[in-house]
């Protein structure tokens, strides 16, 4: 009923993809489990799709892949694990491998856009949450002490949830 009413399924899959690609408000996000609205067969089908690629532009999807940490619990696991303050993760230019480690695992773990990040880390623009992520593969690959450290943050990440990641 739902899919006729928008047009048919590959109008609502214009749709939803159209709402990744422009970074909308999830209007499912308040839902405590997202759905995939259509048969088993095409819930299957999108899943297979889209399982193998990149799930970097697609966080309504990872959403539906994993459970969610919340935002505050990563902030104060990359704060305590690195021995900085919390409030020092949203000044620029103070901790920037710490900046980087949680902007990264706020997006892999606690399903926010980079949009949303930014807001967490001092109204930074969703190009900033970008590059701080990037350069912190940049530098991870080239200094075994931040690489030590994010691995670190992210298993104590991982211990502190009551799931698995």
């Amino acid at each position: 009923m739902i899919l006729e009413m928008v047009g048919g399924r590959r109008r609502y899959q214009s749709f939803i993809l159209d709402g990744l690609k422009h970074d909308i408000d999830n209007p499912f996000k308040e839902a405590q489990n997202p759905v995939i609205l259509g048969d088993d067969e095409f819930i299957a089908r999108i899943k297979s799709e889209y399982t193998d690629g990149s799930l970097r532009e697609q966080p309504s999807y990872r959403d539906l892949m994993a459970e969610i940490v919340e935002p505050e619990v990563v902030m104060k696991c990359v704060a305590d694990t690195l021995g900085v303050e919390q409030g020092d993760l949203k000044k620029r230019y103070v901790h920037s491998d710490a900046r980087g480690i949680v902007s990264d695992l706020l997006y892999r773990y606690s399903g926010l856009t980079q949009v949303e990040i930014g807001k967490l880390l001092g109204s930074i623009d969703y190009t900033a949450v970008s590059k701080l992520r990037v350069r912190l593969r940049r530098r991870m690959s080239r200094d075994k002490r931040v690489s030590a450290s994010y691995e670190k943050t992210e298993a104590k990440l991982k211990e502190l949830s009551s799931f698995e990641i």
